[in-house]
């Protein structure tokens, strides 16, 4: 009985106090450390290598992202991939833009955004805007933006270490030996020609997928209009061209959007709101090929790999055009 009673009542909790005590100091060691989750934050890791000088940096929702993270869309000096997916939106758009301009030598001579008109309608919230934004953007003016933009941890959610191993110790060690260890890279390989189209059936999206796509309301939301206004400053001090691509959507879908005037609206108060971007550029890729409702796999993402190709070979034409443009 003394024993079990020494084991309970002091033993246990003195070796859960040391536990709590040694993840708490671990995790305080780890704190400045990045995480590595998810794309966005395997991204950030890899920015911290040498400067990219670009010519165009692409940024861009997971449309886009399943084009370039696959297929060279230009060489290194041409293209700069900065596209993430949705969950950070416009937010994490600028956000890394303005990282990449911090470490680059020479601004780039172009911006350009290929997302869905979706992507600029989304606000982050819930555990989302914690996953995606507040917790992969961690630099004290990145903090401040956010507050600013209302983008905020929703309550007190901090939780001694011992409870939160996987965030604050697990994810920050793989961080740090990510960042330390070398990082050989190959090369992706242009997107190849005359790849056969994925045609009806097989996993292509529903009907009633895409018609709920379809009549969605599309408005740019407020944190996106911040997101774009600051990026239209940018251009302005750094004297780059911004550049909106619409990527592909569903054939059924685009018809609508233009019956509606949908992207025509959403382009106008772009162009108002922005203020110092005025002469931002559109462009909208359904408009150079269509893209029938089979060749998606989901409302939004297009099947593979055909598809995806055709995307990719599009979107590579729109870039060198950026690029073979007369210099200011």
């Amino acid at each position: 009985m003394d024993n079990w009673f020494l084991f309970l009542f002091l033993r246990l909790p003195m070796a859960l106090a040391l536990f709590a005590a040694v993840a708490e100091i671990t995790a305080f060691i780890l704190r400045d450390a990045p995480e590595v989750r998810h794309p966005l934050d395997r991204l950030l890791v890899s920015m911290q290598s040498s400067p990219n000088n670009a010519e165009v940096v692409l940024l861009g929702d997971s449309v886009t992202q399943d084009a370039a993270s696959q297929y060279a869309l230009g060489s290194e000096t041409q293209i700069t991939n900065l596209t993430t997916n949705q969950a950070s939106g416009m937010t994490g758009a600028l956000l890394l833009l303005k990282r990449h301009l911090a470490r680059s030598t020479t601004p780039p001579r172009h911006v350009a955004i290929a997302a869905t008109p979706e992507f600029f309608a989304y606000t982050p919230r819930g555990a989302t805007k914690d996953v995606y934004l507040l917790s992969v953007f961690r630099r004290a003016d990145e903090q401040d933006y956010m507050a600013e933009a209302g983008i905020v941890t929703d309550g007190n959610s901090w939780k001694p270490a011992i409870l939160e191993p996987e965030r604050r110790i697990f994810n920050r060690a793989v961080g740090l030996v990510h960042g330390l260890l070398p990082k050989p890279r190959t090369p992706l390989a242009q997107p190849p020609q005359d790849v056969p189209l994925e045609t009806r059936g097989g996993n292509m999206a529903s009907t009633s997928m895409i018609e709920q796509r379809s009549v969605k309301r599309i408005e740019l939301s407020e944190t996106a209009r911040r997101a774009m206004k600051s990026i239209c400053a940018l251009s302005k001090t750094q004297a780059f061209t911004v550049h909106i691509v619409w990527a592909p959507a569903p054939e059924s879908a685009h018809r609508l959007w233009l019956e509606h005037e949908t992207l025509r609206s959403l382009e106008r108060t772009l162009r108002k709101s922005t203020g110092d971007c005025r002469n931002i550029r559109f462009s909208d890729s359904n408009l150079l090929r269509s893209f029938p409702d089979h060749a998606f796999r989901d409302p939004d993402h297009l099947r593979r790999p055909g598809w995806t190709i055709a995307y990719s070979n599009l979107l590579r034409d729109m870039l060198a055009e950026m690029i073979a443009s007369p210099k200011n």
